[in-house]
């Protein structure tokens, strides 16, 4: 039994649609991609968007209309880099499996200098077998926690105070 780690020629056609085309498309500018010509085939397209969407690539913006996300900013080029040698393959290799035309860009992605595109995320993945891509290859961004002076007696918390004004300890001098 084979594991489809990456797109089919489907799903990275409807890709290249949203990547030369815009952020926002209908589901009739999509199926105007169909590898089979049938420009009518929104049914095509919406099979095709399953993947994209379950991993949280592409949502849905209105009746028929889908739009990328923007969680290609949170892709971790540190991540690739492991994944690239976890499974020992060069560089170039990773070019070459992409199209691309040096190592070059895939030495920017690992950099952080430059972001894939979709379907290279895709396309790297597929080649380098990663299961569970979204969770090897992307990072969440992590939470902003502020930090406050402690309250050395905690009576206060957040400037309200837990006493009654007639009740409150003397301030320590």
């Amino acid at each position: 039994m084979s594991i489809n780690y990456g797109c089919n020629d489907n799903e990275l056609a409807v890709l290249r649609a949203f990547e030369e085309h815009g952020p926002e498309l209908t589901l009739r500018e999509l199926a105007k991609h169909c590898p089979s010509g049938r420009s009518d085939s929104t049914s095509w397209a919406r099979n095709s968007l399953r993947k994209p969407r379950r991993h949280g690539f592409i949502k849905q913006a209105g009746r028929g209309r889908y739009a990328l996300t923007d969680k290609l900013s949170l892709f971790n080029g540190a991540a690739l880099a492991e994944a690239r040698k976890g499974a020992h393959v060069s560089q170039e290799a990773v070019s070459k499996a992409i199209g691309a035309s040096s190592r070059q860009r895939i030495s920017d992605f690992e950099r952080g200098a430059k972001r894939p595109q979709l379907t290279e995320v895709y396309q790297i993945a597929g080649f380098l077998k990663v299961r569970r891509f979204e969770r090897a290859l992307f990072h969440a961004a992590p939470p902003v926690i502020e930090q406050s002076a402690p309250n050395e007696d905690w009576s206060t918390v957040y400037g309200v105070s837990i006493y009654e004004p007639s009740e409150a300890p003397e301030a320590a001098a």
